[in-house]
């Protein structure tokens, strides 16, 4: 179970239901970084959100050093990274999985 003390990053697959998984973190005050490699797909969800509980950063999942510094990122500004949700298995780099607490 997710909690407000994790924080959670979720790859953006572009379906309604990733975004309504987004929305349901947020609105249980769960830290919330978002990652997509489509500045488009995380405008909608950064819209209106309060700072400092969700971030996101454009990076292509498939690509080991966008990772690393998608985690580096995330790790200075929410916290380190406790949980992965990754709905469309975009993560390719399985190194991703050692970056998270």
């Amino acid at each position: 179970m997710v909690t407000s003390a994790d924080v959670v990053l979720v790859v953006l697959d572009g379906t309604e239901r990733t975004r309504t998984l987004v929305r349901g973190l947020v609105d249980n005050d769960v830290r919330t970084a978002l990652t997509s490699d489509s500045v488009r797909e995380l405008v909608p969800l950064l819209s209106g959100a309060r700072r400092g509980l969700v971030y996101g950063v454009v990076a292509d999942p498939s690509d080991g050093r966008q990772v690393n510094r998608l985690f580096e990122r995330v790790g200075q500004t929410l916290g380190a990274v406790t949980v992965i949700l990754d709905p469309g298995e975009l993560l390719t780099d399985n190194r991703a999985v050692s970056h998270a607490a």
